[in-house]
């Protein structure tokens, strides 16, 4: 049972926690629908909760889902309109946009985003072109059940329209979806609208959860033949995924877990992420390995400061995890084994990928060309003053309709 207390508590961690990243931009680029080869691949970024409940009222409403038009949900929709916010992520307005990844600039985190995922989309692919044309889906970011299955309607229906264009034009479409945080749960909600509109549906060829708390219901939902394959990238230093108490139907958990009663799909493959990088001291010039684990920021947000409560920084930084994803997966495709472990390494100036089964070590390297190319990408996209920015909007935004 939810005690009073335990409500408290949520909101006091959530409070020291949240993300936030809204809308910066309100071009709606076109460049989808350029490119008219045989087939294309359709990818989508697919944000999480916008805002979390701050006091002990917006929490229980929350766990009774019935946060619709409560002081909490004005709250949210107030932070999800404030075009500042979305300096740091991968999001945009509500619905599915397309994104320009050759337009990256000051403050443009999507299309930076999008511009490192790419980059490395084609060295993971070994010098193999493909079309991917990258959409971002805003939902409206609130803690609920129902704001999420309302999301996930909304993504169905755009999804069938894309494909319908592209299928117009007799071309074929492979779709990516990438799901941070809640906004997995949106994607995962896909299969009870296949279930309700199995009419024309799209078919999900990657589900990619990143920091995706995993519910009871989950469990159903990979099932569905809606997804053909799904990877679970997770953390175990990512406390924010197992913190959602209330607006789940159960205690979140990080990964899947397989049981006589809960039998995994063979198209799931869980990843569990950790960086090591590799220090020189230069009093005894020998080389440590540091081993270190990333947090839910760290897995989606770009790092520009604003996160001040975060004791370590990832050796990533400014970038974050979810923007190696194609060379994460094109790794753990290396190995027959459904759980497996991918190491990020840092070493002179170099980025690796590092699978280790019992028999084998399958590694992948990115040059310091690719890095060094993209990190200049990168300065030119650094809000100025974002830090101290940031702070004094969040504490406004906190203050507002309590």
């Amino acid at each position: 049972m939810i005690t009073a207390k335990k409500a408290l508590l949520f909101v006091i961690a959530l409070a020291s926690i949240s993300q936030v990243g809204f809308l910066l931009h309100k071009e709606n680029f076109n460049t989808s629908k350029k490119n008219h080869s045989t087939e294309q691949n359709i990818i989508v970024f697919v944000h999480g909760t916008v805002n979390s409940p701050r006091t002990t009222g917006q929490a229980l409403k929350v766990l009774r889902n019935t946060v619709d038009n409560s002081g909490y949900d004005k709250k949210t929709e107030f932070m999800r309109n404030d075009p500042f916010f979305f300096q740091s992520q991968a999001i945009d307005q509500l619905g599915l946009i397309p994104v320009d990844i050759n337009n990256f600039q000051y403050g443009s985190a999507k299309c930076l985003f999008a511009h490192i995922y790419e980059m490395v989309a084609q060295q993971a692919k070994e010098g193999v072109t493909t079309n991917n044309n990258y959409y971002t889906f805003g939902w409206t970011g609130t803690l609920s059940k129902s704001a999420r299955l309302r999301g996930a309607e909304k993504l169905y229906k755009s999804l069938q329209k894309e494909v319908d264009y592209f299928k117009n034009l007799g071309i074929k479409t492979r779709i990516t979806l990438v799901g941070y945080s809640h906004g997995g749960n949106v994607c995962l909600n896909l299969a009870h609208m296949a279930t309700q509109s199995p009419y024309n549906r799209p078919t999900i060829d990657e589900l990619i959860l990143l920091g995706t708390p995993i519910q009871k219901g989950a469990y159903r939902s990979i099932k569905n033949s809606i997804f053909k394959n799904i990877y679970n990238i997770y953390s175990e230093k990512d406390n924010v995924q197992v913190m959602d108490w209330f607006s789940t139907d159960s205690l979140p958990a990080r990964k899947f877990i397989r049981s006589k009663k809960k039998r995994l799909p063979a198209k799931l493959k869980q990843i569990r992420l950790r960086i090591v990088e590799t220090k020189l001291n230069k009093q005894t010039n020998r080389s440590k390995k540091i081993t270190t684990e990333p947090t839910h920021s760290h897995l989606w947000f770009f790092a520009w400061g604003q996160y001040k409560f975060e004791q370590h920084s990832c050796p990533l930084n400014p970038v974050p995890v979810g923007a190696f994803i194609p060379m994460i997966i094109s790794t753990a495709d290396k190995s027959q084994h459904k759980d497996v472990t991918i190491d990020i390494t840092l070493n002179n100036g170099m980025i690796g990928f590092e699978q280790r089964d019992p028999e084998t070590i399958f590694q992948a390297l990115m040059p310091g060309q690719l890095i060094s190319k993209f990190m200049g990408n990168v300065q030119d996209c650094i809000p100025s003053n974002y830090s101290d920015d940031y702070n004094e909007k969040y504490s406004k935004s906190i203050k507002l309709l309590v």
